[in-house]
Formats: C-alpha cells, sequence, structure tokens
C-alpha cells in the first residue's frame, strides 16, 4: 500500500488527486459546510457553465409520471436513434448522481442521452425526491 505524504492512508491516482484538488479550489467541498440548498446553488452555479444544447442524437424523448407508494416521480424515458421497433430493447433505469440531496431530471438528461445513443438502449431516467424533504424513506427514491 502506498501512503500518502502525511503516513496514514491510501495515496490516491495522480489524476484523481488532480480532479479532487480541482473540486476543493472551487470552493464546492465539502458540502457538509452547507445547508442543502446552499449545497444545490453551488452545484446548479458550476453546471450552469454546461452546453444546454445535448450533442447526442435521440429517436425519442417522452416524460411521464409513476406512481408509488402514494406519491408521483417524473421520469423521461430516452429511446436511440437506432431502435428497432420490432425487436424488444434493452432498458436502462437510471438514477442520477447527487447523493439523494441534489440533481434532477434536467441535470442528468445529457448523461442518460449519452448512454441511448451510445449504448444503443432505453434510458428511463427518474426524478426521485431529494433528502432531507422526503426523509421518510432508505433512499428517498421510489421503492417497487
Amino acid at each position: 500500500m502506498r501512503r500518502n505524504a502525511e503516513g496514514s492512508g491510501m495515496e490516491l491516482d495522480p489524476q484523481s488527486q488532480a480532479v479532487l484538488d480541482g473540486l476543493n479550489a472551487s470552493g464546492v467541498l465539502p458540502f457538509r459546510q452547507f445547508t442543502p440548498a446552499q449545497v444545490r446553488e453551488r452545484v446548479l452555479a458550476i453546471r450552469a457553465a454546461a452546453p444546454t444544447v445535448s450533442a447526442h442524437e435521440v429517436g425519442n424523448v417522452t416524460e411521464q409520471m409513476v406512481v408509488s407508494g402514494g406519491r408521483q416521480f417524473p421520469v423521461r424515458i430516452i429511446r436511440p436513434k437506432t431502435e428497432d421497433s420490432d425487436m424488444p430493447s434493452p432498458v436502462v433505469i437510471w438514477f442520477h448522481g447527487g447523493g439523494f440531496l441534489f440533481g434532477s431530471l434536467d441535470e442528468a438528461d445529457e448523461t442518460a442521452r449519452a448512454i441511448a445513443s451510445q449504448a444503443g438502449v432505453i434510458v428511463v431516467n427518474v426524478g426521485y425526491h431529494l433528502a432531507p424533504e422526503f426523509p421518510d424513506g432508505p433512499f428517498c427514491f421510489p421503492t417497487g
């Protein structure tokens, strides 16, 4: 095991360390210093600089509401451009990242479109409820 400069713990790969150093320098981390609303604001500000037009062509995008446990959850269904409507297609259920604290269908849209486009699969992008506003569930997203 490689030790870090302080002699404790594992030393990170240089590329991983560079990513963490950049995040730390950006003021985004550590999230524990901020309220959930402040974390969401900071993340949205960083993501606002990202392109708003997808670089990935897809065939069809529809939005629906799913009911589970008495709650409604939005889903965005993204079909690849190359989908053969006569054959069953594989499906990926995509739960966006964000530690159940931040994230949304819109923020995860580019990733979901990339998966659909590059893997040739249908992607169901799920907009689950975030914590701490919805604490009454093991993961705050629909179960079952």
